[in-house]
């Protein structure tokens, strides 16, 4: 059971504080979750100190939801990608599987099973396959949303943000950007059609420091049928790029839980 789920990394519970307005676990918590299995994993092979454990990239795949009060394992995984060692994180609940995470820029793992095929081809990148550039904010525009501070134990060894506080940041800036789409909570409540998050690509880009004050932007890259694609860009007020986090998500029937057709605001914003 153990090989078939990766090396157990991390164990957990999902509280009714940690769910969002749908009744469904938040997005920030599946990700912190993630991020603990990968220190957990990095424990297990001699290396326990958790400031080190930093991803440079992180693809996630969500393919069930968890609700309040539901128990969940991770196991844990290596998968070889064009010569190179990356950890793959299961998040499962006895053995179904809900989520996935592949991470980027961690040193290879021997305590770790090879990920099996059957796995492997329901990871990998299915509605972010392009790469979406990062942009420079302007906040005369009014395109920008103000994210405060950074603390000084947000701030990984490497002087960039601890991907915690980045997931964070992406929260309001996400709702932001999808409420200045249309995607109101008056929207959903009227016509009962939500957003469900089935796919969130992570990319660190550059540093930042205790006391640096971050923004958020963010866009439509793409729309059609019953998906469509976002950007959401974290930078200091200097500009420096910090991460960019690309988002696929579903427009969902709360009625019936199935995706319907995307609403017609989306459609006709230009990316």
């Amino acid at each position: 059971m153990h090989q078939a789920n990766g090396r157990p990394t991390f164990h957990g519970r999902v509280e009714s504080w940690e769910c969002d307005f749908n009744g469904h676990w938040n997005t920030r918590f599946y990700c912190r979750s993630f991020q603990t299995a990968a220190e957990v994993a990095a424990a297990l092979d001699g290396r326990p100190n958790r400031d080190e454990v930093v991803v440079t990239g992180r693809h996630m795949r969500f393919h069930r939801e968890l609700l309040c009060n539901e128990a969940f394992a991770i196991g844990s995984f290596v998968q070889n990608v064009a010569g190179t060692a990356v950890t793959v994180h299961h998040l499962h609940r006895h053995g179904q599987m809900l989520a996935t995470s592949v991470d980027d820029g961690l040193p290879p793992n021997a305590t770790l099973p090879p990920l099996p095929g059957a796995l492997a081809a329901r990871v990998g990148p299915r509605g972010l396959t392009g790469l979406a550039d990062a942009w420079r904010p302007d906040p005369e525009a009014g395109d920008v949303i103000e994210l405060g501070p950074v603390r000084h134990d947000e701030v990984a060894k490497d002087g960039t943000l601890e991907f915690n506080a980045a997931i964070a940041r992406l929260g309001p800036v996400s709702h932001h950007v999808l409420a200045g789409l249309g995607f109101t909570h008056e929207f959903t409540v009227k016509t009962g059609i939500g957003r469900m998050l089935v796919e969130l690509r992570y990319r660190r880009l550059g540093p930042c420091g205790p006391q640096d004050f971050l923004r958020g932007s963010g866009r439509l890259v793409a729309s059609g049928g019953k998906s469509f694609v976002t950007a959401n860009l974290l930078s200091t007020h200097r500009g420096t790029p910090v991460a960019l986090f690309e988002t696929c998500l579903l427009a969902v029937d709360l009625g019936t839980r199935r995706a319907t057709e995307v609403p017609a605001f989306v459609l006709r914003t230009p990316p």
